[in-house]
């Protein structure tokens, strides 16, 4: 199993990310689709120089609350921002949009079905935007301490399935498959539409530290179902801003290939 190893930050992050040795950043899209022109475009020259890809982008949705509580969404505001998200994004060669945005999704108790087609409404937007980019949208289960929505792979994939679009997928994240339960064994038996996946340690909460041998959690069930699906994509270190990338990144690196994750070609 080969896989790209990421790094996970916001802009200006990016220079201490390219000067170690991850294979691709992950980066927040809202903060480039807030930028100015001015700013965006001295943000692009500075990517453009780095040696690093943005190949992954995370947080899809601009907004910190609730949007399906009531009846007032502003579709067409909504439909310009993910326009020039997508645009902004194409220009820094992204691949894959991370839709987590846990508090943003969560549903409410009263009018629920009301609320489930809004949200349908809403991938679609994603999904036929970022389709004429070239972009795959990716829906990550979160785990209840964060929505109360899609918490399990698998009901990321009915979403898929009932949308039925050529570049929605879901994704794996340790911490989230911890704090739903969502067995392993899901990774498996979905294993087609996994194709993004996130890790650090799952026992900390609210922290996110990258994993470590010998930090009290066995990480050797989660490789292993990745290993039986060849799972030969990204893996990104979604963990708090290390004080330093490089030592991370080595750190992880002997991490991973001590679990087999990473084989000598992929170092």
């Amino acid at each position: 199993m080969g896989i790209k190893l990421g790094a996970f930050g916001k802009l200006k992050n990016y220079p201490d990310m390219d000067r170690a040795e991850y294979d691709y950043a992950e980066l927040d899209s809202v903060e480039i689709a807030q930028l100015s022109e001015e700013r965006f475009e001295k943000a692009k020259e500075m990517l453009s120089d780095g040696g690093l890809k943005t190949l992954v982008f995370a947080r899809a949705l601009p907004y910190d609350e609730p949007i399906f509580h009531g009846n007032d969404f502003l579709w067409d505001k909504f439909q310009k921002f993910v326009e020039k998200s997508c645009r902004r994004m194409q220009m820094l060669h992204a691949e894959k949009w991370i839709l987590g945005n846990g508090k943003a999704r969560s549903m409410p108790e009263y009018n629920r079905k009301y609320a489930e087609e809004q949200f349908l409404k809403l991938m679609r937007i994603l999904c036929e935007t970022a389709q004429k980019y070239g972009i795959t949208v990716l829906l990550e289960p979160l785990g209840p301490r964060y929505s109360n929505y899609i918490n399990t792979i698998e009901e990321a994939v009915d979403i898929c399935k009932i949308l039925k679009a050529d570049n929605l997928f879901t994704m794996c994240d340790l911490r989230h498959m911890v704090d739903s339960h969502d067995n392993f064994s899901n990774i498996i038996k979905y294993g087609k539409y996994i194709r993004h996946v996130h890790i650090d340690n799952p026992l900390l909460y609210p922290q996110r530290i990258y994993p470590e041998q010998e930090d009290g959690y066995d990480y050797s069930e989660y490789f292993r179902a990745l290993q039986k699906i060849d799972y030969d994509g990204t893996l990104t270190v979604e963990a708090d801003i290390p004080q330093n990338y490089l030592d991370s990144c080595l750190s992880m690196k002997s991490f991973l290939s001590a679990y087999g994750v990473l084989t000598e070609s992929d170092r």
